[in-house]
Parts: C-alpha cells; sequence; structure tokens
C-alpha cells in the first residue's frame, strides 16, 4: 500500500505512517536466479558464535531484512578485536559451482563471509573467503569530520550485497563444509539477512534483476560495470516512479568479476525527482576474497 496523505490525521499520525512507509521501502539489486534455484541455507540452522572459543561477542536473531520486516537477521558485536561468526553446514558435492552470499550491513567493522572444508586426502583446510570492510580507527575519530566519517564507515541503515562463487573441484571430507559469517578480528558490529547458497552449475540465467518498492519518486535508473564506469543500460520516466521490476536479460551478468580477487560487479543508479541520487551494487563494491 503506497503511503497517502490523509488530512484528518493528527501531525503524530502523519509522522509515523511517513516514517512506517519508508521502513518498508526497498531498493534492491540482485542475481534473478535467487528468485527460482533452490537455496541450500533454506535446510540449514544456523548456530550462534560459540562461547567457548568467541569469548565477549553478543549474538541476537533480529527482524527487519532488506525484503521485509519479517526477514530474520542474524546479529553479533564484539567489544574486543575478536572474530565471532554465525555458521551453518549446507552440503556441497565435487565439481559443482555455487554462488554464496548475504544481504550485510554495518557502519565500522570487519565482514567475513567464509566456506571453509577438509581436502579428502591431505586434510589441509580449504578456504573461499569473501571479505568487505568499512569504518576507521577509533583514535582517528577527533580529527574526522562527520562527513568523513559517513563515506568511511557507510551508511550503517543501508544492506549491502555481498557474493562471490564457491566450489571445491577435488571434493571434500564428508560432512566437514561450514559457512562462517560474521567479524572478522576486529571490534565492531554486523548483521545479515536472506544468506543464500545456490548450486548454479547448470544455471544459465546470469541476468540481474532490478526491485524497487514504496521508494521515493524516481525519474531515471541507469547500470553500469563497476571499474569501467561504462552505461551499459538506462531507463528514463516521464512520469516519475515508486515500484520498478525489471530482469536485464542480455545486459547484465552476475558472475562478471568473480573471478578476480577485488570483485567488480554492477551499480543501479538511482535519480529522484527531488534532485538526489543513491547507488546499490551488485555485488558490493570493493569486496575482495584474498589479502
Amino acid at each position: 500500500m503506497k503511503c497517502q496523505f490523509v488530512s484528518r490525521f493528527a501531525i503524530t499520525g502523519v509522522a509515523f505512517l511517513a516514517f512506517g512507509c519508508a521502513l518498508h521501502a526497498r531498493v534492491l539489486f540482485y542475481p534473478n536466479l535467487l528468485t527460482v534455484e533452490k537455496n541450500l541455507f533454506d535446510e540449514c540452522e544456523w548456530t550462534p558464535p560459540n562461547q567457548s572459543f568467541e569469548k565477549g561477542s553478543i549474538s541476537k536473531r533480529l527482524k527487519g531484512g532488506p525484503f521485509s520486516p519479517d526477514d530474520i537477521v542474524y546479529s553479533v558485536k564484539t567489544v574486543r578485536p575478536h572474530s565471532a561468526y554465525w555458521r551453518a553446514r549446507p552440503s556441497v558435492e565435487k565439481g559443482r559451482k555455487y554462488l554464496v552470499g548475504a544481504w550485510v550491513r554495518f557502519s565500522n567493522a570487519k565482514v567475513l563471509l567464509c566456506n571453509d572444508a577438509v581436502h579428502p586426502v591431505s586434510g589441509r583446510r580449504l578456504d573461499r573467503r569473501l571479505y568487505c570492510f568499512g569504518g576507521h580507527n577509533a583514535w582517528i575519530e577527533p580529527f574526522l569530520s562527520p562527513r568523513t566519517r559517513e563515506v568511511l564507515g557507510g551508511d550503517s541503515a543501508t544492506w549491502r550485497l555481498c557474493y562471490r562463487l564457491v566450489e571445491f573441484p577435488e571434493g571434500i571430507k564428508t560432512g566437514s563444509h561450514r559457512s562462517s559469517f560474521g567479524l572478522y578480528l576486529a571490534a565492531g558490529e554486523m548483521e545479515f539477512s536472506k544468506p543464500f547458497f545456490v548450486d548454479v552449475t547448470d544455471v544459465k540465467d546470469h541476468s540481474l534483476l532490478i526491485d524497487i518498492e514504496r521508494e521515493k519518486p524516481i525519474k531515471r535508473l541507469a547500470v553500469i560495470h563497476v571499474g569501467l564506469r561504462d552505461v551499459i543500460w538506462e531507463q528514463k520516466f516521464p512520469s516519475p516512479v515508486t515500484d520498478f521490476r525489471q530482469r536485464l536479460e542480455g545486459i547484465t551478468n552476475c558472475m562478471r568479476g568473480l573471478d578476480r580477487n577485488t570483485i567488480e560487479g554492477h551499480a543501479l543508479d538511482i535519480y529522484y525527482v527531488d534532485g538526489s541520487k543513491k547507488t546499490v551494487f551488485s555485488p558490493q563494491e570493493r569486496i575482495f576474497q584474498e589479502f
């Protein structure tokens, strides 16, 4: 239901209505395959950080993810430089490729989405990592302007999509695979929601989907290749829109850049009637797979 102004509302009522509509608005940009392919995490239970090894971490299950206020949100916080992860154990098969990721949000944190397993012959640990860092050291806080702090840390209310490909060509020791999403050797706080682990070995649809609902009026959309800055698609609206959904088949490729250390995918630029602009990435910019 779209927001409407009703004159008989008290000022507080109008404010509450506006807040509620803004709360449920979404501007998302993600692989279309997530809407149709099986998510192996649906068969898993996420377990919180183990206090025997991750002492001092605080973890919670909350509500309010990127798609709906009913989405489960997994939260973890540490007050000193320490790793702490939520964990799940989806099954993997030899020679299969999986798209693994989640929507994350944080302000000042080092986020790690890790998938590890044991080699079936040598017994060595196999790590498939994805890092997303943001923020700054607390001691420089007095020297930063509010604008600089915002740029360094990002908007802690914004959901950022992170994903990569994972495969174990030689197989793994049975039952050894583990997904660990959380904080990497840092004091901070992060949340993730709608985690996915999808077998994409035989999936042909690599298109991205624009999914906008209940947003403030938009006059133009544009999609670019991150890094190259090439505009590969755009849509201008004669009349502003607040809802828009389109699969960019033959235009975008969700696998773009996943073979590199620093992943450069696609960016969706949203131009609003009020003159403001927002950019949503798929996957998030400046994520990387190895130090």
